[in-house]
């Protein structure tokens, strides 16, 4: 691979701290891989790096480049200490933070104050177990009558404590982000935060936007040449100056703002249009200067000591329910994630300890350096060694601020590095390998317009900009696709036009390649719960393939294997239940699931199953069988050794057999056997299935030793649907941002209590007495400086979702008529406006607005402005209708081919298996039909109603009860009529002669079972009575039933003839050709011997072995 300049100088520049400020598509996760392979080629160690990543995909995909990379390297140079060290880079130290965070703790148990604590909690249980924690704090402080508790329950509970949790919950999260965790609330409970700096910016802001404002206003004067005009507001700007000249003074600046007033508008100025644009500039003015008047020069010292009590009253509860959750988790012998980073944090406050680490790793790599935290930042830095550390980020990436990720560690290391001193070196790489310039240069123009330090945080200047790499195509670039909803169809009206869209693209060429469904995407900045859904539902209706969202795809194999071990281990995570529940291990289906949950909604999961299954139906004997069977292995686990236990689950619970069945079911097969190997490879280094199961998920899943089981719906040509956050670090040659004109999501700002670093708490102030709430000005700044966060966040957010496009980037919204185009427009589109603007789409209307699309010069880049009206989309099915008309008219112009003919007419192509039945009349008098036949009823139509319901009944059946019941569920999830049901409600005797047989006790114990398994294999024709010599015929067929045992398959054909103890040797007979066939195709086409074949006859209850 070729490097430019900047990315080389990423590679191999040593000897100093670097940070590299990577754009998207500047190809970072190459220069970090291509750089530790350098390293090493050098005559480093992969051993003695450490290379941190904040997600776990990023951490597999990292570990094999770099062994790629390592292993051609070794080939290319024919070196073996190069293939040594690819072999050590599948299990060095390339992790998340977190991981690294648990291995320092786990190399230093005896250090640590809670050596106890040695295994990590799941998400479910520690949700779970911080719930006990909590109503177990809520009930001691109920019982000491404590008043700080009893003051917060009586400020922020409604109907229960659950909303006050909710804060403590959301308030001890953050906390813990932080290195000083609990010593900030202690630091904001002792000390008023002092909020005149934050007011003096506010004010220097607003005057210089109430400046900006007039400037405007003077410009347009001249140009118009409304001289009177002119001088007025040239007398303004000079008073207005003179305010924004003492803002730092807060008394004199609301005086003098209290005093201004802007001049009278002259009369009878024309144009019509620009002086409705003056006056739009006037109004500005004076709600900037009313904001001046309104600010107070100082809190009021209440208002100060308010907080600082509520911010104590909030300690004390947190405190104690952090004393219950550290109890119950020394109790399990876990910690959860925000434990791993503090204790290990603890132990490097340890000189000794940190130096051993600082011995141990020559290079520290950080990938996404812009989502670390504080305690992330602080960890890392006390073991990296001088001119060790390279970090890799963007900032305008960072969009996991709600993960509590803090973009100003990145923002600050820039403004440090920058300097390019001999110990820190800034290395800016902005060269763009994923998107046309078409595409890079409106997104440079719109973010110029967007981005500062005062709106996202950052500059985004020439040295931000992409630097496009790629050659234009005049086909790709940017769209702005605005949705003309006259008739108020909202979400339906942008979607009709977006699946037209895909439509018309579909099948072009665009940059040389033919365009296939996915090759596009639809990215929302939320609306996962309803709006994604819709739009799938949307778009398959209109005949376009969507792909299938993970939460709808089946579990990986592995990771279920893996959640046996935890079910073992113990009943803690409902993930973990339900999907070995699902999985071939219970075979409940989604209708089961759901009764069981009907019995506990709103506890666990858990909890729901423990009660159901002390049931009386066949659904309880179900959960009790597979409680029973989780037991059984808890007995074992016990008893073997971990590595004999793991041996005994393996062919316990068929893992092999069950993949084998699956599509691809010999990769998926030998993918699980190599995932096996690792597990007996780590049994030998843990002391409990716990710390097994907790390793195979960090070594298997999170640092990517063995790939992820994949699944044929990934493979599958279809239209990608996500949010932005979910499309992180991928791309597509067609992109839709869609949804545009929603409006922002100030929940957060809104909450009773808020609160920031800088700040500390803040909340409205509560009179319980008298019960009035009243606003706070503290709450106010503070929702402020929260508001500017999180707006420049979506301004990131926006950032990320432009640069995923290769080729084309359609941006689409919503708008009720072309005049509410007009009202986006901003007088003055600054960093102020764009933070009081309500959505997406309003920001890149301005922000594009001296683009050709909008009647503007720029030069420098262009959008396609399209507005359309909704369309009605036809099906693809419609579609492929008019196609094949069309091939058929077009048939009539075509000369015919010569036929060819076949000179043996009489001997059939495909026969089915039944046309081997000898043709003997008196089975069909005599012996079939219904077992209670009835007026309308067949036999045919039973022995088929018969078949479906015994492909579809478990093996768990045994009594009539048990089929009576089973056809209860096949009613009710449709699959058969009520007539059908009676039918076989009927007859449910005779069919629970199967169930209650020795070959099915046989079939529970098989080592695999197949249903209705449908075969098609070459036959002589002189076999089937043909005279043709050297011809073959294709016998075509179902077999019922085939299971395997340890020696052997066996075949099984129930039939529901009216067959009576005399006349099934008859019947057997007549059957004898049919299981010759069977036995044929299953030995030509598995190539493995038959060693039985049975017909069962249900009315008799009679297994007949046939030879």
């Amino acid at each position: 691979m070729r490097f430019t300049e900047k990315q080389q100088e990423a590679i191999f520049l040593r000897n100093t701290d670097i940070l590299v400020s990577a754009a998207a598509g500047s190809g970072k996760t190459s220069v970090l891989s291509e750089r530790a392979a350098q390293l090493v080629l050098e005559g480093g160690d992969i051993r003695r790096m450490l290379i941190c990543t904040f997600t776990n995909a990023a951490a597999a995909e990292m570990r094999q480049r770099i062994v790629a990379r390592l292993s051609e390297l070794a080939e290319e140079k024919d070196d073996m200490r190069l293939r040594t060290q690819a072999e050590y880079a599948a299990f060095s130290d390339i992790s998340t933070i977190h991981s690294f965070a648990q291995k320092i703790i786990r190399e230093n148990t005896l250090l640590s104050e809670n050596r106890t604590m040695t295994r990590s909690l799941g998400n479910e249980e520690m949700m779970l177990v911080r719930n006990y924690a909590m109503e177990e704090a809520f009930e001691e402080l109920y019982t000491e009558e404590n008043a700080d508790f009893l003051s917060l329950r009586g400020k922020y509970a409604e109907r229960n404590d659950n909303s006050l949790s909710a804060i403590l919950f959301s308030l001890y999260d953050y906390v813990n982000s932080l290195p000083e965790r609990m010593d900030f609330l202690r630091e904001a409970s002792e000390k008023s935060f002092d909020y005149a700096e934050v007011l003096k910016k506010e004010r220097e802001v607003c005057a210089a936007r109430a400046l900006a404002l007039l400037d405007a206003s003077i410009e347009l004067d001249r140009k118009n040449g409304w001289d009177k005009q002119l001088e007025k507001d040239i007398a303004d700007r000079t008073l207005l100056a003179a305010i924004k000249k003492h803002t730092d003074d807060a008394e004199i600046t609301k005086r003098n703002a209290e005093e201004f007033k802007l001049s009278r508008l002259t009369s009878k100025l024309s144009p019509e249009e620009d002086k409705e644009l003056l006056k739009s500039y006037r109004e500005s003015i004076k709600d900037s200067i009313n904001e001046l008047a309104d600010y107070s020069p100082q809190l009021p010292a209440s208002e100060s000591d308010y907080m600082r009590r509520e911010t104590a009253a909030f300690l004390t509860v947190l405190l104690r329910f952090e004393e219950k959750y550290m109890a119950k988790k020394a109790a399990r012998n876990a910690m959860d994630f925000d434990d791993m980073m503090h204790f290990a944090n603890e132990l490097l406050k340890n000189e000794l300890v940190a130096e051993e680490y600082r011995g141990r790793y020559d290079h520290i790599f950080v990938d996404e350096y812009q989502d670390t935290n504080p305690i992330q930042e602080e960890l890392l830095s006390r073991i990296a060694r001088p001119g060790g550390k390279f970090m890799v980020g963007d900032i305008k990436q960072s969009i996991y601020r709600f993960r509590l990720a803090d973009p100003m560690i990145f923002s600050g290391k820039v403004d440090a590095f920058e300097k390019g001193t001999a110990e820190a070196r800034l290395i800016r790489m902005n060269e763009n390998f994923r998107s046309l310039p078409a595409v890079t240069a409106p997104l440079n123009h719109i973010m110029r317009r967007l981005m500062s330090r005062d709106f996202g945080e950052i500059d985004y200047d020439e040295r931000e900009e992409l630097i496009p790499m790629r050659e234009n195509d005049e086909n790709g670039g940017m769209e702005l696709m605005l949705t003309l909803d006259l008739e108020g169809e909202k979400a339906e009206a942008e979607f009709s036009n977006i699946a037209d869209r895909i439509l018309s693209l579909y099948g072009k060429t665009l940059n040389g390649k033919t365009l296939s469904w996915g090759d596009f995407c639809v990215l929302f900045r939320g609306g996962k719960e309803k709006t994604i859904p819709a739009l799938t539902d949307y778009l398959e209706n209109a005949g376009i393939p969507v792909g299938k969202t993970p939460s709808k795809q089946a579990m990986s194999p592995m990771l279920i294997f893996i959640n046996i071990l935890k079910l073992i281990d113990g009943f803690y995570s409902d993930i973990a239940l339900i999907s070995v529940m699902r999985s071939h291990i219970g075979v409940f289906d989604e209708a089961e699931l759901a009764q069981i949950r009907m019995v506990d909604v709103s506890g666990s999961f858990r909890t729901a199953f423990m009660k159901y299954k002390e049931g009386t139906d066949v659904l309880a004997e179900k959960c009790r069988l597979f409680y029973a069977r989780i037991e059984k292995w808890r007995v074992y686990a016990k008893a073997l050794g971990i590595a004999d236990f793991l041996s005994y689950l393996k062919t316990e619970t068929q893992f092999l057999a069950s993949l084998e069945t699956l599509p691809n079911g010999e990769m998926a097969a030998a993918r699980f056997d190599a995932f096996f190997t690792g597990c007996l490879e780590t049994a030998g280094s843990v002391r409990s299935l716990a710390e097994l199961a907790e390793k195979l998920e960090e070594i298997y899943l999170s640092s990517g030793a063995l790939p992820l089981f994949e699944h044929e719906e990934e493979k599958q040509d279809s239209v990608s649907i996500m949010t932005v956050h979910k499309s992180k670090g991928l791309q597509f040659p067609v992109v839709i941002l869609a949804s545009t004109e929603k409006g922002f999501n100030d929940d957060d700002l809104r909450k009773r209590v808020i609160w920031h670093k800088r700040t500390g708490l803040a909340m409205d102030i509560i009179d319980e007495n008298a019960h009035l709430t009243e606003s706070s000005a503290c709450k106010s700044i503070v929702a402020n400086i929260k508001k500017f966060e999180s707006r420049s966040e979506e301004l990131r957010i926006l950032y990320v979702a432009m640069t995923r496009a290769e080729s084309l980037l359609i941006i689409s919204g919503r708008i009720k008529s072309e005049e509410s185009l007009e009202k986006m427009m901003m007088p003055v589109a600054d960093a102020y406006a764009y933070l009081r603007a309500g959505n997406i789409l309003t920001w890149i209307v301005n922000a594009a607005a001296d683009m050709r699309a909008f009647g503007g010069t720029a030069a420098d880049a262009n959008i396609r402005l399209n507005i359309c009206l909704p369309k009605h989309i036809e099906t693809r099915e419609e579609q492929a209708k008019q196609e094949i008309e069309e091939l058929l008219r077009s048939a009539y112009t075509k000369p015919a081919a010569e036929f060819i003919r076949y000179d043996k007419p009489s001997v059939p192509s495909w026969v089915g298996v039944s046309w081997l039945l000898p043709e003997y009349e008196a089975i069909e008098g005599d012996y079939a039909g219904d077992f209670t036949a009835r007026k309308g009823d067949t036999g045919a139509a039973f022995g088929t109603l018969v078949h479906l319901f015994m492909e579809r009944a478990p093996e768990t059946l045994r009594t009539k009860a048990d089929v009576i019941s089973q056809v209860g569920v096949l009613r009710e999830k449709e699959i058969i009529s009520r007539d059908e049901a009676a039918q076989l409600i009927r007859n449910a005797g005779f069919i629970a002669n199967f169930f209650e047989s020795e070959l099915a006790e046989r079939i529970r114990k098989a080592k695999r079972i197949y249903r209705e398994l449908p075969f098609c294999v070459a036959v002589d024709a002189e076999y089937l009575g043909y005279e043709a010599p050297g011809e073959k015929i294709l016998v075509g067929g179902i077999i019922d039933m085939i299971f395997e045992e340890e020696d052997g398959l066996v075949i099984v054909d129930y039939k529901s003839n009216h067959a009576s103890p005399d006349t099934i040797f008859t019947l057997a007979e007549h059957y004898h050709k049919q299981m010759e066939m069977y036995t044929f195709a299953v030995s030509e086409i598995w190539q493995r011997p038959v060693k039985e074949k049975y017909l069962f006859f249900l009315r008799p209850g009679i297994a007949l072995s046939v030879d």
